[in-house]
């Protein structure tokens, strides 16, 4: 597959104090623990199940872009079904897995797509480890 392992969507989550006017201390707690989870790293259960849900999104995407509807409904809910959009955090979680070196500008609250072969590669190298550590 050809094209960028990792490119910059141009969109960051939301950092606190971004929302001037959603006043309150809920929408500025809501976002500092959003902030700290996308730092968290995944238990392994959990990287399980993410990557699974994001490949079988984007499988499900690829199918479809095999006609003009399915290409309008992908432009508008996917995107482009060879890239997986997540998290500067997930992106260095994923190419670790994948087995490539993890740059030191991922920022983790900036949000990235990374190719599908790269987090195809991912899904089953951490697969084969489960397997090996069972």
């Amino acid at each position: 597959m050809k094209g960028p392992l990792v490119k910059q969507a141009g969109r960051e989550l939301l950092r606190e104090g971004d929302l001037p006017k959603i006043r309150g201390p809920f929408a500025q707690t809501m976002i500092r623990f959003n902030n700290h989870m996308e730092r968290v790293p995944l238990s392994p259960e959990e990287m399980k199940q993410f990557l699974s849900f994001r490949l079988d999104t984007v499988w499900k995407a690829k199918k479809r872009s095999s006609w003009l509807g399915g290409r309008l409904f992908n432009y508008f809910a996917v995107g482009d079904p060879d890239y997986l959009q997540m998290s500067g955090a997930r992106v260095g979680e994923v190419l670790a897995l994948a087995g490539y070196n993890v740059p030191d500008v991922l920022d983790a609250l900036t949000e990235y797509h990374v190719r599908r072969d790269i987090v195809e590669e991912a899904y089953f190298r951490f697969n084969k480890q489960q397997v090996a550590n069972s």
